[in-house]
Parts: structure tokens; sequence; C-alpha cells
């Protein structure tokens, strides 16, 4: 490894070293990874060898009260410090909703939760130094979350891809596995620490001084500096514990006259919070970019520290694969691959790199892909489902008191986790149409509480006869762990979803569809009696948008909101001249949203004209001119005769309109189905027409048929086969008669498992 960070700048780097890991000197820097098990091994030997008066760490230093609820016996990691930042007045101009988050996780093997823990176990102060959440966003000029932006110092520069090149690994995350984590464990700190500090020093070399500033990595290493400028002259060891990048900033820094901008950002505005977290969010796989990748992984390497912990993992995983296949010979050859690409690799010991090409080479049989169950049940595995959880002392925001509030108000069993059921009459008791609204505004946030299972929706425009909804609920960790993260936009369940719809209408303001949508929501939600206070807004967006289905939508929602008629009205007349003029776009969605508008409003002239109009067209598309013409039909426009003739046409026409012939008759059926059903001329031209074609261009359209039949209801069906009995003089059993015999249909089935089972004893996934 010396070899690879040999450079002509070596004595630089190690005169730079000795300035910042000497224990002798009364400030020691120890440059850490977050969340690797390595840095945090390190830590606690320093910390006992060292024996500092105080430890400074990198975290924002307004969230220096949560250390002891970070620290509690009763607090059990993954724990996470929530950030936020309300932009009331919008200081920022960052043209966002002005809501700004930031998470900061601790796994057990996070370096900076070991440093507090080994602090408190030890009666020395600890400290977080780092800028305040609403500091960092007003000096940062290219702001990002924050906890996205930390570890791209590591893993994103030329240096680390020429890293990664020269030692032979795939990735970083390989790299870093092989040279810190594995090896970490067999070295002094001294050696760790001097080979981690010469990493990021060639890792800083790739950022200029602008960029640096640019992304407000200047400002706080300013700002850490000073605290630490500030511990050194009060105790006599002081130990800084930060990300490896940025010692090398502090050690520049030393001595130096530090300036920062003061932020105008209001601190009544800035709040934080501790909340549980969970090894799916601490996963990078799953898009945490600071994270580690396999969190159980490594938090069974710093639980055990057994280099045989990928072959433990390994067997454990074939344990649970026993009914696919899986066998003790396929566990031996595992574990032996596993060792010997260790050894091939020039590895300490296997990693989790090796236990994810030994399981790709040995458990999945046949073809790699993603689905795979080896594959599947190895990434939960590495993932893990542990969850933390708090002290009962911790501060918890005003939304999850009012939520807790609310649920008792209303009765439910909210600390049981076994899911409940609950029917609400929502137009017959106020009581259960403020406890439908309360699911509602929840289900809006995004809150895993509750989940509608029967009901009206007029947003999907499904089962809008019913009287009654039914919903399911369950209260769980992640419950108020989302309440927590959604705290930024309100104190109260109402005052977030009203926040967050504002947010959202701002957002979507040039689409009059996803306003209204918005808009339908936020009224089955009770956030609001009175839509006049949404006129002048939908009015504006209703002039911008131009598209025909979103201004279709828009007429669709707003329909269904008491008092906004006369908007409605409006979107659907635009919407009608959209179509008029419309001359491309997705068949079925233009199909569709003809039949919402046709739904709104029955007898209207412009409905009828534009459909005229449409016909005269010189190109017209199938399935929508289907659509047309069942609608006119429908309304008494057309004669079932004139239908027909259209239909012969696709059907006897050439090939391409021959293949056409389906998705027209879907767009019929579409918008004509009852007449299909209840006109026997309509269907007995249609069965006409299909016994004078011949049998190659039958075949052709036969899937097509049955795709298209398949829309009808069962009850329609039976309807259906009672006109076709009349026209061919035959009885509606004959018809609707099963060709497959009881018998031969159980005897293909039990064939069909014999198969099944024989195909998987060979090794193939679900018997495919």
């Amino acid at each position: 490894m010396e070899v690879v960070f040999r450079s002509s700048q070596s004595a630089e780097v190690n005169a730079l070293f000795q300035r910042a890991y000497n224990l002798d000197r009364n400030v020691v820097y120890v440059p850490i990874r977050h969340h690797s098990p390595a840095c945090s091994f390190h830590i606690q030997k320093i910390v006992k060898c060292y024996k500092p008066d105080v430890i400074l760490i990198e975290g924002p230093i307004d969230c220096n009260p949560l250390i002891p609820h970070i620290v509690s016996a009763d607090s059990k990691a993954p724990i996470c410090i929530y950030c936020s930042y309300d932009d009331k007045t919008n200081v920022l101009e960052r043209g966002e909703s002005g809501k700004y988050r930031a998470y900061y996780p601790f796994l057990d093997y996070s370096p900076e939760l070991v440093a507090l823990r080994e602090g408190a176990a030890q009666n020395i102060p600890v400290s977080f130094i780092d800028l305040p959440y609403k500091d960092y966003l007003f000096l940062a000029k290219n702001e990002e979350e924050n906890e996205e932006n930390e570890d791209r110092y590591f893993q994103h520069s030329q240096y680390v891809r020429m890293l990664s090149e020269k030692t032979g690994c795939r990735s970083f995350h390989e790299f870093w596995e092989k040279y810190f984590e594995l090896q970490g464990f067999h070295m002094t700190s001294e050696e760790f620490v001097r080979q981690l500090f010469h990493y990021c020093y060639y890792t800083r070399a790739d950022y200029t001084q602008r960029m640096l500033t640019e992304d407000g990595c200047e400002a706080r290493e300013i700002h850490m500096a000073k605290e630490i400028e500030k511990a050194r002259k009060v105790y006599d060891k002081v130990l800084v514990i930060t990300g490896g990048f940025h010692v090398k900033g502090l050690l520049e820094l030393e001595g130096k006259k530090k300036k920062l901008s003061k932020s105008p950002l209001s601190k009544s505005n800035a709040k934080n919070y501790l909340m549980p977290y969970s090894f799916l969010e601490s996963d990078q796989m799953r898009g945490y970019k600071s994270g580690m990748p396999a969190p159980a992984f490594y938090q069974h390497i710093w639980e055990n520290r057994d280099e045989s912990v990928a072959e433990q993992f390994m067997i454990r995983i074939a344990r649970q694969l026993k009914v696919e296949g899986i066998s003790m010979a396929d566990e031996i050859e595992a574990a032996r691959m596993i060792r010997e690409l260790a050894l091939l690799r020039g590895k300490m010991q296997s990693g989790l790199y090796e236990l994810t090409d030994a399981v790709h080479s040995t458990f999945v049989k046949g073809e790699i892909f993603s689905a795979n169950k080896p594959l599947t049940l190895l990434q939960k595995s590495l993932q893990g489902v542990k969850r933390g959880e708090l002290s009962k002392e911790a501060d918890l925001p005003p939304l999850v008191h009012d939520f807790r509030a609310s649920v008792r108000s209303f009765r439910l069993p909210v600390r049981s986790t076994v899911p409940q059921e609950t029917i609400l009459d929502i137009y017959k008791k106020e009581k259960h149409l403020r406890l439908s609204q309360f699911f509602h505004c929840l289900a809006f946030l995004g809150v895993p509480f509750c989940e509608r299972l029967r009901g009206p929706n007029l947003a999907r425009k499904q089962n809008i006869n019913l009287m009654r909804e039914t919903w399911k609920y369950r209260f769980s960790a992640q419950v108020e762990s989302s309440l927590i993260d959604l705290s930024v936009y309100g104190g109260t369940v109402r005052e977030a979803a009203q926040e967050m719809l504002r947010a959202k209408l701002n957002k979507a303001k040039e689409r009059a569809g996803e306003v209204a949508l918005l808009l339908l929501e936020a009224y089955l939600s009770g956030l609001f009696t009175d839509f006049s206070m949404y006129t002048q807004f939908i009015d504006e967006v209703l002039q911008k948008d131009g598209d025909f289905a979103s201004m279709a939508d828009c007429a669709y929602y707003l329909s269904q909101i008491e008092k906004a008629n006369q908007q409605a009205d409006y979107a659907r007349n635009k919407a009608l001249s959209l179509f008029s003029v419309l001359d491309r776009g997705k068949s079925a969605i233009i199909a569709e949203k003809l039949i919402d508008l046709y739904t709104m409003k029955h007898t209207d002239q412009q409905f009828i004209d534009a459909l005229e109009l449409y016909l005269q067209k010189e190109k017209r598309e199938s399935q929508v001119e289907g659509v047309v013409f069942g609608l006119l039909t429908s309304l008494g426009k057309r004669e079932i005769d004139e239908v027909m003739q259209v239909a012969e046409g696709y059907f006897y026409g050439s090939g391409d309109m021959q293949k056409q012939a389906p998705i027209f008759l879907s767009g019929l059926f579409a918008g004509a189905k009852d007449i299909f059903l209840y006109n026997e001329s309509l269907l007995s031209g249609m069965s006409h027409v299909l016994e004078e074609l011949d049998e190659e261009v039958f075949l052709q359209v036969l899937p097509h048929l049955r795709l298209l039949f398949s829309q009808f209801t069962p009850v329609e069906v039976d309807t259906i086969a009672r006109h076709i009995s009349k026209l061919y003089g035959d009885t509606e059993e004959a018809i609707k008669e099963d060709p497959i015999s009881e018998e031969m249909l159980l005897y293909v089935m039990q064939l069909d498992r014999k198969a099944k089972g024989i195909l998987m004893r060979r090794g193939l996934e679900d018997g495919e």
C-alpha cells in the first residue's frame, strides 16, 4: 500500500501527518470515513491511549443539546440527527419550497457515535464543532443534502479512480474494504491513521479552492478551526475527529485569522431533533451516498471482528435456500471460493466482494438476473432490517405531539402494532368524516400509518358510488420518524398538510391536471371548505396549460370538488377546444379523457361538435376514432349501420387496417359498451364480419379480440352469451360450455406440478 501512495510529495505529506497525529501534541487530529468499523476500532484505541481532556467531533454545533440522548442507554442505533430550516422569508432565494432538511445518521460502528459513547463512558467532555445547518445553507453556493455531500470527497476524484485501477479493484468500495476495513483491524493506530491521512491528502488535491468554497467546505473548516482554537486554550489534550478530507484544511488554518460571513437566517426557524433510523435508510445501495454498502454485514464485523464473517453470511443464506435446491456441496464450494478469492486478490481475509462473487457463482443456477432468489436474499441479508430506538426523554417536534393527541381523540389503539381496520360512514356521521379527513391528511403527507382498502376513489374514478370507506391502520416506528421528517412543514398534521399543499401547488403551477388533483386530495383531507380561496390560482393555471390530457384531468377533478363547477366547466370547454386541434398523442390516454369529459356532461353541443370535427380529419387514430363513434352513437348522433360500415372497413381493408380493427373496437366498446351489450343488430353485424374473415386474418386479430373482451365483467359476458345464443339458435349453456372437462383440467394441473418439480430439482428458478 505504501507504494501506491508514494510520490514526490511524500516528505511534505509525512511532515503534515506528524503535525496531525502526534500523541505528544496539544491537539491530535484523527481522520475518519463516516460509518467505517475500522475507523471506529481505532477511535476506541486512540481515546484510551491519548486520554484526551475533550473530544471534538464533526457535527452541527447547535446539536450539542442532543448528545445526552444520543449516548443514552435507552437509545439504540441506528438513529439520526434531523436538521431542518424553514426559509419563510425566502432569504436563500433558491426558488424552492423553502423547506430544507439534512440527516446525520449514527450506526453502532459510526466513528462519531463511538467517540460520543467513549466520552460518556470515561467522563470526557464531547462536543460537535461543525457549522449549524442553517449557516451551512447560507454559506454554501452549491447546496445539496449535507449527508450526500460528504462522502463524495472520498469516492469521486481522479486519484480514487487511479488507485482502484492500480490495485486491481473494481470500485472505490472494494478498494476501501481491502486496504482499510479488512486490513485496518490488524494495523496499529498510527499505521492506520497514517495510511488514511495519505489517502485523504491526495484525494483533496483534485479539488480547487473555488470548489471548496462553493460547496461550503471552506466555511465549515473555518468554523471547526475556530472551535478547535477555543478548546486548545482551555484543555491540555484535544482530540479532533473529522472526516479525513478536512484534516489538511484544518491544519492549514492553524494560527491564521479566520472570518466567516454572518448568516442572516433566523435561528427560530431552525430545528434539530433525533429520529429513529434504519439499516435500509443507511445503506448506500439504497441512495444514502455517505453510507457504506451492506450495513448488516459491517455490523456483524463490528460486533464479532471474525475473519470468517463472509462464510457465516453465506451459510445463513444457504440454509434459507434449501427448498430452492441449494445443497451442502454448493455450500462447501461457496466457502472454498470465498477463501480462495481472498487469497487470489491479496486480501488479509475475505470480505463483502468475495461473498457476493461466490454466491453469484455457486448459488445461481442458469442466467443471472436481479430478481433471482439467491441474489435477492443476499441483498436483504447484507442490508438487514434493524431499526433504531430513541430514549423517552428525547425531545420530539410539535407535529408528533399533535399526531398523538389526534389519535387519542379518535380513540384509535395507536400503540398497537397489530393492523386494525375501521369502516367509516363518511356521508352520515360527522366524526367518521373527520377521521377520514385525518387519514387522508396523513396519506397526503406520505406518513405510513394508514391505507384505504375500500371506498369511493374520486382521484382514480373507482367505486365512486360507494358510501363508506374502509381503512387499515397500524402504528410503527416509521410513523413517528416520518412525522419528525415532516416537522419542517408545520406543528400540526393539518398545518403540515396545508404547507405541503402550498409547496406542491407552486411546483405544479403550469400543469392544470396535477394542480386539480392536488386540490381534490386537499378537499378530501378537509384542508379547505371554501374553494374560492383557490379561484384566482386555478384561473391562472388554466390560462397557461395547453395540454389536452392535463386539461381534461383538471376538468374531471374539479367537477368532484364542491363549488368548483365554474372552473370545471371552463377546463372542460378548453379541453374540447384543444381536442379539436389535436394532431398527436397517446391514443389510449386521449380515449380515456374523452370518456371522462362525456361523463361530466352528456348533452352538450360543444362536445358533439368536437367529436364531429375529429371525424373530418384525414388522419385518425383507430382507438380514438372508435371512442368517438361510440360516444356519438350513445348520444344518438350515429346509427348502428354507419358504425358497422366503419368496422367493416377495418376488417376488410389492407393488412395494416385489419390489425387495427381490434383497437378500433376497443375504443368503440369503451365509448358505447351498453349499446353493444343490448343492441342485437350491432352484435349481429360484428358476428357477420368475423364470420366472413379468412382464417389467416382471423388468427392475426384473435389475440387482440381476446384482450378486448377481457374488459367485460362476468355479468356482461353472460349478457353477450345470451345474445349470441339467439343469433345461432343455440342455448346459452351450450355457448358457455367449457370445452375442457374438470377431470382433464385436474390431470393437466397435476402434470404441470410434477414437471415444475423436476425442473426445480435441476436448479431452474421457479421451474422455468
